[in-house]
């Protein structure tokens, strides 16, 4: 994360509009999460579901079915489609397409390279993390949206959410927010998403004497599956406890 931010700069420039995307359906009901009803979110607007304190203020009142993304275990959201459409034009505020293209070069997007395809909005991490603060009450259906995301820095916040949420979770929630992350382990796709997340999680959940899954993810094809095997130890270093780490650098 330290290198990340050292690769940014200062400079913030503002964001250009993007075209929508296609509408889709909900994804399937995840855990500690209600069925949800319809959703009419194109995939463009389901990657961007950020709120701001007051963003609500000026709105009239919305109906019951309207704040399932505000409180987690809510009901559908399926007629803010304006709403989600500046909560769109707010995340882009941060963008900076140079920033961008460079970083693009910096995580090694390019053909045949480790990140090859992964595409970057140019956000800077601090502003990522105040984003962040602004999100408790997105659920973990949203939080899959935002994983999905095809923008490197939408994945990024949402597992910065998630380390905030596991932190000040019990022991059950931990266990089904790890649950939740180890099922998506396609998203977490760079260097900097495995490192600032796979600790807390990851390492955060388990039985440094049970590490079965480890295991299996240190022998995955995945680079970033086998990255996340090793990170995920780092939780347990901080500890003294180094057995783990050790165990599994010799897979």
């Amino acid at each position: 994360e330290v290198a990340a931010q050292d690769a940014q700069t200062q400079h913030v420039a503002p964001a250009r509009e993007r075209p929508q995307g296609h509408a889709h359906g909900a994804p399937d009901a995840l855990p500690g999460t209600h069925a949800a009803g319809p959703r009419l979110v194109a995939d463009d607007l389901a990657d961007d579901l950020l709120f701001s304190p007051g963003v609500l203020d000026s709105l009239p009142t919305l109906g019951a079915d309207a704040v399932h993304i505000l409180q987690p275990g809510g009901l559908g959201f399926d007629d803010v489609e304006d709403l989600l459409t500046e909560l769109r034009h707010e995340l882009r505020s941060f963008a900076d397409p140079e920033q961008a293209r460079f970083l693009s070069g910096y995580f090694k997007t390019g053909p045949q390279q480790y990140a090859a395809g992964d595409r970057f909005l140019g956000i800077r991490v601090p502003a990522i993390r105040k984003l962040a603060r602004t999100c408790h009450g997105l659920s973990l259906e949203d939080l899959d949206c935002l994983l999905k995301s095809r923008w490197h820095e939408e994945r990024l916040l949402a597992l910065v959410i998630l380390v905030a949420r596991h932190r000040k979770s019990s022991p059950e929630d931990q266990r089904t927010l790890c649950r939740f992350y180890l099922s998506r382990t396609s998203s977490i796709n760079n260097w900097d998403l495995v490192d600032i997340s796979a600790g807390q999680i990851v390492g955060g959940t388990l039985d440094p004497n049970q590490i079965g899954e480890l295991e299996r993810l240190a022998h995955s094809t995945c680079l970033w599956e086998r990255r996340i095997a090793i990170i995920s130890t780092s939780f347990w270093i901080k500890q003294a406890i180094v057995s783990p780490t050790l165990h599994i650098a010799g897979l």
